[in-house]
């Protein structure tokens, strides 16, 4: 999960609003660690710091490509970790820890108000990513051996596409 920023000093006028929250939000919230935020209010506006944060994303690309990395940093820790402590590197996780970040930030970078050529290019480039995605997990099932956990899962899988992309290749192509 992302990491919630620290609370900062608060410089501006203050309100006082009420808010009722379910006993389990309050105990959460008891236990929540941020930074510089010790009160149940200190955290809300953590909290809220962050949602602002977040939402400002949506129109910066690259913040947007580097909070997706935070988010995942974690898994990718843990697979780095693994690999360190001698188990075998699996492939298909990589992969998808280099393709996903990039791909979800230009996903999410849509404006809900786009017009339709931008919703074109957008599906225009969210299909290229995903036919990245399909050609590069076939040349997995191709590579021999794979270095995957469970080398038959991904061979097993590709089987299924071929035969889809079989039909494809004998079905009469239909223009828009």
């Amino acid at each position: 999960m992302s990491k919630i920023p620290q609370a900062a000093p608060v410089k501006e006028r203050m309100e006082t609003v009420g808010v009722r929250f379910p006993v389990s939000d309050i105990e959460w919230l008891a236990g929540l660690q941020i930074k510089n935020a010790v009160t149940p209010s200190d955290k809300v506006r953590a909290i809220v710091a962050q949602a602002r944060q977040q939402n400002s994303l949506y129109d910066d690309p690259q913040a947007c490509l580097a909070w997706v990395r935070e988010i995942l940093s974690p898994l990718v820790i843990a697979a780095q970790a693994e690999e360190a402590q001698g188990h075998a590197r699996c492939e298909i996780l990589a992969l998808l820890l280099e393709w996903l970040p990039s791909t979800l930030a230009a996903l999410l970078v849509l404006a809900p108000e786009a017009d339709r050529d931008a919703l074109r290019q957008k599906e225009k480039i969210m299909l290229g990513r995903c036919f990245q995605l399909m050609e590069a997990v076939t040349r997995l099932a191709l590579a021999s051996p794979t270095q995957c956990h469970d080398p038959g899962a991904i061979r097993d899988n590709v089987l299924r596409i071929s035969e889809l992309a079989g039909v494809l290749s004998i079905t009469p192509t239909v223009k828009p």
